[in-house]
Parts: C-alpha cells; structure tokens; sequence
C-alpha cells in the first residue's frame, strides 16, 4: 500500500548480501527482489555499502574485486527497476550487469505511470532544448515543455501546469515533493565505499533514528520507532556489523551498538538465520515494523 508520508525511511546493507548466490541470473533476480521489498513498504532511500572498505570509484566492474564488482552490480540493477520504463532507453545503456534483467518482477510503482494514466507528476528526462525551451519525455505521446533551460539526458520530476489540445507543460519539482504531497514515488539508490559514508554521504545531514537487525542483536517481542524524520534501518544478516563498525577507522566508535536506538533480532524463532536470504530477510523485518 502505497500512502502519503511526511519523514523518509532509509534502509542499509552490505554488498556482500549476494556474494554466496550462484550465477548472475539469481544475483539479479533476488536484486529485484529487494526492489520488490523497498517498493512495497515505501522506502525512500537504500544504501549499499562495501563493509571491508575495499572499494574505490565503483563505477565500473572491470579490474575490480569481487566486493567491489557485488556492490555496483546491485547498485546497478536496483536504479535500472526504479526507473520507469520508458525512460529506461536513455538512461541505461546496453550492460553486461543487465543480461538477465527480463527475469527481474516490475515494481509497479506510482511513479512508473502509463500512457492512459492521469498524474500531476510525471517523471522524465530531457531530451532537447530549443529557444530557452526544454523538451522532457514524460511517457506520453508528446514531450512535455519546460520554459527554462535543462541540461540533456537528465532525469527530472516535472509538476504539470497545463495540459492543452494535447500538448503539455510543466517546471521541474523536487523529486521530493509528490511523496509530500501525494503518494510514495520511489526510492533513491547511494552507494557506500565504507561503512562511514552511509552516514556521512546522506542527503538529509543525518538520521535521528537507527534501528539494527541482525541475526546477534537482542531477542524482542516489539520494537520501538520514534516520531523520527529520518529513519535508518541497518540490514546485519550475517552477524558482523558490530565488529565492522568497531573496526571503521573513520567512526572511531568505542561502542557501536550505542548509536542504535535498538539493535534486534527479527527473527527469533528460526534456528539458522543464516538460511535466509536477503530478499526474504528484508520481507520479514519490513512487515514487522508496520511503517
């Protein structure tokens, strides 16, 4: 169910969820599981990080370690399935980490609209400019224009004035806004190179809240979430996240299960966490918070 929410959910893992599957196909497929699992329960922001700190410029697989290569592999499948279809073509060129993407579930998301479907927001990227005017495929049968000039082949959330004998016109927004006003529209994809930068790179300055679930973290019948503005969850589903936060030289925490305001165990009743995968871990803990 997708509602109209004031504050952000954001949600972290380690690339390294996926370094155990077998074959590129399952690595994409459970990729899209985990976009599943964000759309359905209206996360804003996902953060994959690199927990050996071993990664650096990510941004292309080739002469990379294995860490590494997990990390903008992930990265790469969840921004290609939020971004809506028809933008898809000028965004995300032809790639080796997409070879198996038609076995990835769309996420049928709000934003990701089709041509028959009504929306003051629409997203789109620019495809020219003409005169001061910028002209934004929007997924319709005409470009939206926008009265100002919009660097090409980037991707906007354009708000639309008017919509007259068929053509359209609109002024971008912040993406931020039709969550404000409207409905849930998406999730943003950061790509940490160390633990430290899930919290120093984030977009909202900071989180007032954090919640860690791990398979080592406390056994609890509830968990408490405050009235924060900007929630974080850390994924832990191999049990290692208190000793690699210890070991963060940039963090330089003396007690790391101190800057969560719970550190929990979801998964109290099954034996071998560790059996669980990543897409199925992030379902359980998601379903039990009730955002």
């Amino acid at each position: 169910m997708h509602k109209k929410r004031d504050w952000t959910l954001s949600l972290a893992f380690p690339c390294t969820v996926i370094k155990d599957v077998a074959g590129q196909d399952m690595k994409s497929y459970i990729c899209g599981q985990i976009g599943r699992a964000l759309a359905v329960f209206n996360v804003n922001e996902v953060i994959v990080y690199d927990p050996n700190n071993k990664t650096q410029g990510f941004a292309e697989n080739e002469g990379k370690s294995h860490t590494s290569c997990d990390l903008s592999f992930i990265v790469h499948i969840l921004q290609y399935i939020e971004c809506p279809q028809y933008l898809r073509k000028y965004l995300f060129p032809m790639h080796e980490d997409l070879k198996y993407i038609g076995l990835v579930n769309p996420l049928d998301v709000p934003h990701h609209l089709r041509r028959n479907e009504v929306s003051e927001y629409r997203e789109g990227v620019v495809v020219s400019v003409s005169n001061s005017v910028s002209f934004v495929d929007i997924g319709l049968q005409k470009h939206a224009k926008v009265p100002m000039i919009l660097p090409e082949k980037t991707r906007v959330t354009l708000k639309l004035d008017a919509q007259a004998k068929g053509n359209y016109v609109g002024h971008p927004v912040d993406p931020a806004e039709p969550r404000l006003k409207n409905s849930y529209w998406g999730f943003d994809v950061r790509a940490a190179t160390s633990l430290s930068e899930v919290f120093t790179n984030s977009p909202f300055g900071s989180y007032d809240q954090i919640i860690g679930f791990s398979k080592v973290g406390d056994r609890v019948t509830k968990i408490n979430v405050s009235n924060s503005q900007h929630l974080l969850l850390f994924i832990d589903i191999n049990g290692e996240l208190l000793d690699q936060l210890k070991l963060d030289a940039d963090l330089q925490l003396e007690s790391p299960k101190a800057i969560f305001s719970e550190f929990v165990n979801p998964l109290i009743n099954l034996k071998n966490s560790s059996e669980v995968t990543i897409d199925e871990y992030l379902f359980s803990v998601l379903s039990k918070l009730r955002l």
